[in-house]
């Protein structure tokens, strides 16, 4: 049976990362040691078709059947990576081995996680296709590396790796592991959703005076709630799934969410409505982490992130991503 670690399954979550948070909040050293990124627009589909019946699971699986069998990738460990000697000449020696040395933390369905084929350990994801991308533009092969995020950024410092590709924000106290490349993906609105007949009479943060709020513990939105609606009770779930379901059967007035992640939901119910509140938010795009000092490797980076953004290729990979996941992981509790 296929394995995929799914950020949002809450299982899993409490299992392994009960410290989990979301890529785009703002984290300090400390907070680094716990963190995992991203809630994604995956498991939000898939939690939700199994709310409502396994067709739309089905279809989902059908759909992704063929993206299964050619989105993967193996895993490398670290041992195994071959030794780089040559500083400031990192893109030469790339192309001189032949190989792409890429960290990943590959825990955040549907922009890196881990599945098995034929008995075999492999990587898969959007930002799994993005270092694809990377070699292929090369003329080389990719290889990942898979570790935590605080060791991917250790291994980069200590230039064992070329980059990393963790769905990593652009922080201060990151820059003297990396060099940051330009955004490649960037974070939606942070909205808050309701019982669509109560949605109306929320028109500003003070109409949610004592007020329940939903937020997925550890999250970006959980510090935003915390932070802009002191009079507001912060209610902590697990995944952003549980928060939804307290708001429809009334524990709950509202929960924070994402716009992306929103409208997910936002399709496949329609008891529930966008109110016209939104947190105070000035949104960072994720960048890749370039090993420090390598200018000729960090400006090909960034030549390939834009050429990624010009076709939308990112959107794309991410799309095909979160089928193969969902089915994945519907393949994973059958």
């Amino acid at each position: 049976m296929s394995r995929v670690r799914v950020l949002l399954s809450l299982l899993w979550l409490r299992k392994i990362f009960s410290g989990a948070i979301f890529i785009i909040q703002k984290k300090t050293g400390e907070e680094l040691g716990q963190m995992k990124k991203i809630v994604s627009l995956l498991t939000a589909g898939f939690m939700i078709m199994s709310m409502t019946g396994c067709g739309s699971a089905a279809a989902a699986s059908a759909e992704s059947e063929a993206v299964e069998e050619e989105n993967v990738q193996p895993v490398t460990q670290e041992s195994e990576l071959p030794v780089r000697t040559k500083d400031g000449a990192r893109l030469d020696e790339i192309k001189s081995s032949g190989k792409l040395l890429i960290g990943i933390s590959p825990d955040y369905a549907p922009f890196a996680f881990l599945t098995e084929e034929d008995g075999t350990k492999v990587c898969a994801g959007s930002d799994i296709e993005l270092g694809k991308y990377f070699a292929e533009e090369l003329g080389v092969e990719p290889q990942f590396v898979e570790m935590d995020f605080e060791e991917c950024l250790k291994t980069a410092k200590e230039k064992k790796v070329d980059l990393v590709l963790l769905g990593m924000l652009p922080e201060k106290d990151r820059e003297s592991s990396v060099d940051f490349s330009d955004a490649y993906y960037e974070p939606g609105k942070q909205v808050l959703v309701a019982r669509k007949s109560q949605s109306d009479k929320y028109l500003t943060l003070d109409d949610f005076k004592d007020k329940t709020v939903e937020a997925q513990y550890g999250s970006l939105q959980a510090q935003l709630v915390t932070e802009q609606m002191p009079e507001s009770s912060l209610e902590l779930s697990g995944t952003a799934e549980e928060g939804v379901f307290q708001v429809r059967i009334g524990k709950a007035d509202a929960i924070a969410l994402d716009e992306n992640l929103a409208d997910v939901f936002l399709k496949e119910h329609d008891d529930l409505a966008q109110t016209k509140v939104e947190l105070s938010y000035e949104p960072q795009g994720v960048v890749a982490g370039v090993v420090k000092g390598e200018e000729d490797l960090l400006a090909e980076i960034n030549r390939m992130i834009a050429e990624v953004a010009e076709q939308k290729l990112y959107v794309q990979w991410l799309d095909a991503a979160t089928l193969q996941a969902v089915k994945l992981e519907a393949d994973s509790i059958d």
